[in-house]
């Protein structure tokens, strides 16, 4: 979908309707928001943060 193809936008994981992405600055983060509003409804819309364990394997890695 377009989400993939906005500039500054690395989508992580795309299913059943729900995107995680990662954004190179928070006015990107929200002009995805708006975006996906003029598309329809947003139930949710949060950042999310890597777990102790996530950057632990990470840096492992």
């Amino acid at each position: 979908g377009w989400l993939r193809d906005e500039p500054g936008v690395s989508v992580v994981d795309f299913e059943g309707g729900n995107a995680v992405f990662d954004a190179e600055d928070p006015a990107i983060a929200q002009r995805v928001l708006r975006r996906a509003l003029e598309s329809g409804e947003v139930a949710r819309f949060t950042p999310q943060h890597p777990s102790l364990s996530q950057i632990f394997k990470e840096v492992i890695q």
